[in-house]
């Protein structure tokens, strides 16, 4: 709504006015919190995978939800960018921006300690081959 159409607005059609955009932030917050949890879930079980390529495929899944619930927040803010301006269009790109970020961090951690249990793998089965060929009777 234009800023000249706002000032025909009377006090209850204002009031209405922020009461629906009150809503519809009541209902982007609701929604980043269930994609939110989602997200923890895949990360949950990327860290159960044992193998890095497992867990890149997980990864996948986690950058996209990250991406869907970046996308969905800057489009639902933007419909509502008219009436709030411009500000908010910045607020909603940051916060994008930040999910994207916080989902780069967990899938970086989530391949380091993957990285980390393929090492301590490797580094026990050379033990135990090495242990093997000492015990190997002789024929």
């Amino acid at each position: 709504m234009a800023e000249r159409e706002l000032r025909k607005l009377n006090r209850n059609e204002l009031l209405d006015v922020v009461y629906e955009y009150q809503q519809t932030e009541k209902k982007l917050r609701e929604r980043i919190a269930l994609l939110e949890e989602e997200l923890s879930n895949k990360e949950i079980k990327a860290k159960e995978c044992g193998s890095i390529a497992k867990e890149a495929m997980e990864l996948n899944g986690i950058f996209e939800a990250a991406q869907k619930a970046a996308d969905q927040y800057v489009e639902a803010v933007k419909q509502a960018q008219v009436a709030k301006g411009e500000e908010i269009t910045r607020l909603a790109e940051e916060e994008a921006r930040t999910i994207i970020e916080d989902a780069v961090k967990h899938s970086e951690a989530i391949i380091k300690r993957a990285e980390e249990q393929t090492l301590k793998l490797n580094r026990t089965l050379e033990e135990a081959l090495l242990q093997f060929s000492r015990e190997k009777p002789t024929i």
